[in-house]
């Protein structure tokens, strides 16, 4: 296990003060990226429930889907698009 992927393993595992603490790597409209590799990417939403999220300090674990295309020799996968995979409240 690599580094980046001991990181997003102990992250996921995370509690809140932990994922907050983390430096926000891309700010979105709603979300802070806290974590990205090159298939995973988890999010922490400034939002709460009052907002009209469905959980308060929720996190979105997304993956990245990969489309497999034939070629004339061999089956090639290409980025396709990221995927919500899990959403859940850290505590």
């Amino acid at each position: 296990m690599d580094r980046i992927d001991y990181i997003f393993y102990n992250m996921r595992k995370s509690r809140l003060k932990t994922i907050q603490a983390m430096p926000t790597l891309h700010q979105g409209q709603y979300d802070d990226l806290k974590f990205e590799n090159k298939t995973t990417r988890i999010w922490l939403s400034r939002m709460t429930v009052d907002d009209g999220m469905e959980y308060n300090n929720q996190v979105t674990e997304e993956a990245l889907q990969l489309q497999k295309t034939k070629g004339n020799r061999v089956v090639v996968n290409k980025p396709m698009s990221w995927q919500t995979v899990r959403q859940y409240e850290a505590k």
